[in-house]
């Protein structure tokens, strides 16, 4: 039988003295991330206090990045130093709306993204908007308080900030309208106006808006016809005559609509060359008669140019044949059967192009 030497009392304590030494040190450390820690955290509620609010997110979020076993006893303080930093930014979007920079407010509010306090920042948001967007319209600048509407509408407000908005919108959108068809935005107008009377039809804000409507339909018209946008002007002159018949702006309207269009082309041979320096005109009341055809008056007249392009400028509605003098007369060209193979109607608000148009061998 072998015995191991017994450890001497001397041996057993210095190993003791060794493992007390190792635990005081790592609790020493452990202590010193503590005090670390605390003092982070002080520093950002300071920061805070002082309205400093961007140096104290700055503070809280390094905290909570901070891992390892250095920061055992401070788990508590780093796990909740995320939350922390993101209602320090809820502070500091109030406090930046309450200074006017409500863009920034917003956007400050979409770093909130913690399970519980998403309640508070759609609040917050709501409030914000809902705030400026009074302030907004108590200035005249109803367009700017409608945008502020819908985006507290947008966040998710709760219930008691949604009813709010909904009550506002209207008379904002009203005032959003007049103010559009008074910069000259007229097809903005439109646009607020029958987005009004859709979302609430039996209310006094939308027999408003129906009555400012035709005025606002007849200047957008007349706005797309500025910019050569017939087919808008199209749609919004003829909606005047079909919803508001009988109308000063009906009346105007009609006028529009009726207006001569311009009606151009290009006179070529059957081999493709430009017809120049000839005479190109527009009949009227086209009918085959005895040993030939003939049109009545009124009659538009266009010479070529060097490249055979002809054109009128102002041809009223109608139906016309497209004639080439020959010699002192007039021919119409037409097809094999004899009806004419260039017919020109001419539509409301619809410019002509008739493309090639080719003389007869």
């Amino acid at each position: 039988m072998v015995r191991r030497p017994r450890r001497s009392r001397r041996a057993r304590a210095i190993t003791a003295a060794l493992m007390l030494a190792s635990l005081a040190a790592t609790g020493g450390v452990e202590l010193g991330g503590l005090r670390a820690v605390n003092g982070s955290v002080g520093d950002a509620q300071r920061y805070a206090d002082a309205h400093a609010y961007e140096r104290a997110v700055a503070v809280y979020r390094a905290v909570a990045a901070e891992t390892g076993p250095l920061y055992l006893l401070a788990h508590n303080q780093v796990d909740a130093a995320g939350v922390d930093a993101e209602r320090t930014i809820l502070t500091w979007a109030t406090a930046l709306a309450a200074q006017g920079q409500v863009d920034d407010a917003l956007a400050a509010l979409t770093q909130v993204t913690d399970a519980a306090l998403l309640p508070d920042r759609e609040r917050e948001a709501a409030q914000i908007a809902l705030g400026d967007a009074r302030r907004q319209a108590a200035a005249g600048r109803y367009d700017v308080a409608l945008h502020r509407v819908d985006e507290a509408l947008t966040s998710l407000p709760p219930p008691d900030l949604a009813a709010q908005a909904q009550q506002l919108r209207p008379t904002y959108a009203l005032g959003a309208a007049r103010l559009l068809l008074q910069r000259g935005d007229a097809a903005g107008a439109v646009s607020a106006l029958d987005d009004l009377i859709a979302a609430v039809p039996s209310t006094a804000d939308a027999s408003r808006a129906r009555a400012l409507l035709p005025d606002a339909l007849l200047a957008a018209g007349r706005q797309a016809l500025d910019r050569h946008d017939e087919t808008t002007a199209l749609r919004d002159l003829s909606r005047v005559l079909a919803s508001f018949p009988g109308g000063p702006q009906a009346a105007a309207a009609q006028a529009l609509l009726a207006a001569p269009q311009p009606v151009q082309g290009t006179l070529v041979r059957h081999d493709g060359g430009a017809v120049a320096g000839a005479l190109v005109r527009l009949g009227s009341h086209y009918r085959p008669v005895y040993g030939g055809y003939e049109t009545q008056p009124p009659y538009y007249v266009s010479h070529t140019d060097g490249h055979g392009d002809f054109s009128f400028a102002a041809v009223p509605l109608g139906d016309y044949v497209v004639e080439v003098q020959e010699g002192d007369g007039w021919t119409t060209i037409l097809t094999p059967d004899g009806q004419p193979a260039y017919r020109v109607s001419v539509e409301q608000l619809t410019p002509v192009d008739l493309a090639f148009v080719v003389v007869p061998g």
